[in-house]
């Protein structure tokens, strides 16, 4: 009996930390991750002294095309004040996520998150799922899903972190 509650006293913990979803104000996960379509890395410490987006999305995602064109749009008009934009692919295959953005034009840096592992971190409860952090990787913002009023949000967002 005593060996069985040793075992569940290990587990538990282990399982609360594997499934903490990133709060406002935490920093935002170190990741090295490839660019999408090459064997170039990118890294979290790459984005310092930025306003960054992170947009986790996977080509399956119907809310997710329509969330990129929004996004590429803002990267457009924010990128010479700072702003990165970082989307970060979570399918199964590296071949899928290239076969869809020959369909959405994005400008914005693209990784690919091989095995889930970053976004197994970040605990995503749905796709999109998107972090706004501020020019020291804090996070100050954070938006599940995609809705109609979101790129108004991101605006309104990044311009306070300007």
């Amino acid at each position: 009996m005593c060996r069985y509650f040793l075992i569940l006293c290990l587990f538990v913990p282990m399982t609360s930390w594997a499934g903490a979803k990133l709060k406002v104000d935490e920093k935002f996960p170190e990741y090295n991750l490839k660019e999408l379509g090459s064997e170039k890395k990118s890294t979290k410490a790459q984005t310092k002294g930025k306003v960054v987006i992170v947009d986790f999305w996977a080509s399956w995602c119907e809310p997710c095309k329509k969330e990129i064109p929004a996004l590429n749009k803002i990267f457009k008009k924010y990128k010479a004040k700072g702003l990165l934009v970082v989307g970060i692919n979570v399918d199964e295959a590296e071949n899928t996520a290239k076969d869809f953005l020959k369909d959405h034009k994005v400008d914005f840096l693209r990784l690919y998150d091989v095995g889930k592992k970053l976004a197994d971190q970040c605990a995503l409860a749905t796709m999109p799922s998107s972090f706004v952090l501020d020019r020291t990787g804090t996070i100050k913002f954070i938006h599940a899903g995609y809705h109609d009023g979101d790129p108004a949000k991101f605006e309104a967002e990044i311009k306070m972190l300007f």
